[in-house]
């Protein structure tokens, strides 16, 4: 999908953050899924820039590993019940 050229950018000093930190996939660029921390850093970055850091897209990642799905499943979950709190 192309980016969203309306979207937000993500500061610099936290892009630098995520890779320092090891979350940034060397392959696809794309936010590690490995813990229930990197999912709530990605999930306050995107609210708080109004950006979408994408995640690791590579299958079979062996840095995400299974915990991919399930952080994605959270993740989708936890969004859509944002969503439906927010009023319209």
């Amino acid at each position: 999908m192309p980016p969203d050229p309306n979207a937000a950018e993500i500061p610099d000093e936290w892009v630098k953050e995520l890779a320092a930190s090891g979350a940034l996939c060397q392959v696809c660029g794309g936010v590690h899924l490995v813990s229930m921390d990197q999912l709530i850093l990605v999930t306050q970055t995107n609210r708080l820039t109004g950006a979408e850091l994408p995640w690791c897209t590579c299958p079979r990642c062996p840095d995400c590993g299974p915990w991919k799905d399930t952080a994605s499943a959270t993740a989708e979950r936890l969004l859509r019940e944002r969503r439906e709190k927010q009023p319209r």
